[in-house]
């Protein structure tokens, strides 16, 4: 297996909110019980995205590793 793959944070950020959403962990900051609706990888657009395709400064989409909440959607 390659190590890139092993070690890849997108796998165990999901597994590691999983378990703690289960073990309804609490810390000072994040109630993992209290969370109903979270999501992976999302993508985001930027503000900054290019207004041409010679523009070198913009930046492109972003993938959240984590985004959690409780919409009423």
């Amino acid at each position: 297996m390659c190590p890139t793959i092993l070690s890849n944070e997108g796998w165990m950020t999901r597994l590691l909110v999983m378990v703690s959403i289960d073990a309804r962990l609490a810390l000072p900051h994040m109630d993992f019980g209290n969370i109903r609706h979270w999501y992976s990888e999302g993508l985001l657009a930027s503000p900054f995205l290019a207004r041409s395709q010679q523009d070198s400064l913009a930046e492109g989409y972003t993938h959240a590793d984590i985004e959690k909440g409780d919409s009423a959607y």
